[in-house]
């Protein structure tokens, strides 16, 4: 591979964030904070913090500069995107919807549909056998075909 296109990005983390959010509208909000590095001791006494650099918020605290609410046009915009996922899962299943069989119920279905003479979609199966003077008389057809 040309090493000539990769490039390296590198930045300075103090902290991240765990965040959450309560339902598919709810905008994310800060329910602890992580310290990394060195001297990265928590020490706020008034939130639930533990010596590692880890502190709890509760509750959860908003994101300066989001707004508590989606606007419409970025509902509407979400709505028809989980419409649309919502119908490309249906094409992906088989037949329509519903469940697949699994082997041993195909097998058993297959089973009991060649018992009443039938194929795998239920359509009557003629069954014939060549006797050994059909296979002869084919045997001699495909010989004269060749030659």
């Amino acid at each position: 591979k040309n090493n000539s296109s990769i490039s390296v990005v590198s930045f300075w983390c103090k902290e991240i964030y765990l965040l959450e959010r309560n339902g598919h509208r709810g905008q994310f909000q800060r329910k602890a904070t992580i310290k990394l590095g060195r001297g990265s001791e928590a020490s706020d006494t008034n939130t639930n913090s533990l010596t590692t650099g880890i502190r709890l918020h509760d509750p959860p605290q908003p994101i300066e500069g989001m707004p508590h609410f989606e606007e419409e046009w970025v509902r509407s915009e979400h709505e028809l995107l989980r419409a649309k996922r919502k119908k490309n899962q249906k094409n992906r299943r088989r037949g329509g919807g519903g469940t697949r069989l699994g082997y041993r119920a195909r097998k058993r279905m297959k089973l009991a549909l060649a018992a009443n003479g039938e194929d795998e979609k239920g359509r009557q199966r003629l069954l014939r056998h060549d006797t050994p003077e059909d296979i002869a008389k084919k045997r001699a057809e495909r010989k004269a075909r060749r030659e």
